[in-house]
């Protein structure tokens, strides 16, 4: 039988048992290899890809536990863009039982102003404006036209206001 081969330029870059990096092993302290793999970009992608590693799960665990293809999320974790489509975004942040303001860049958006906390808000919660006028019990409409700087009622802001709450934004 052969011995297994370590690469790297020590014995502790890989296991003694594959030939996988040690970052992949269950034993292995994930938590700063997982950051030092990922690189120094502070992209969705790289944020989810520290979270997959620290959590040992690979590309396809991943994937199937979020409901989305393999190569999709490959593509995201190598996308050097912020842009992800909001759903896909929360199927992911389930998936890894992380907060989705741990993966996302939310935190930056400006807030303001009440609409652009309301904003906020929809992107923290891992909504679409669908799901959070449904949350809210208001239309789609209602929404829209409060964003664009509409009239709206003291009954409709106070939803607002307690659907922005629910996040810790101020």
């Amino acid at each position: 039988m052969k011995a297994p081969t370590v690469y790297g330029d020590n014995a502790r870059s890989q296991t003694a048992y594959t030939n996988i990096p040690a970052f992949y092993h269950p034993d292995s302290h994930r938590d700063n290899r997982a950051i030092n793999y990922c690189g120094k970009k502070n992209t969705i992608g790289t944020r989810i890809r520290a979270c997959r590693i620290k959590k040992g799960l690979s590309i396809k665990q991943l994937a199937a536990l979020a409901g989305i293809t393999p190569e999709g999320l490959s593509n995201i974790e190598r996308r050097s863009s912020n842009n992800i489509n909001i759903t896909i975004l929360s199927k992911i942040s389930n998936a890894l039982k992380e907060p989705i303001s741990h993966l996302s860049s939310f935190e930056s958006l400006p807030e303001s102003t009440l609409q652009e906390k309301l904003l906020k808000a929809i992107l923290f919660h891992g909504h679409t404006k669908l799901k959070a006028a449904n949350k809210m019990q208001l239309s789609v409409k209602t929404i829209y036209n409060f964003q664009q700087r509409k009239y709206c009622t003291e009954e409709t802001s106070q939803k607002f206001l307690q659907y922005i709450k629910e996040v810790n934004i101020q």
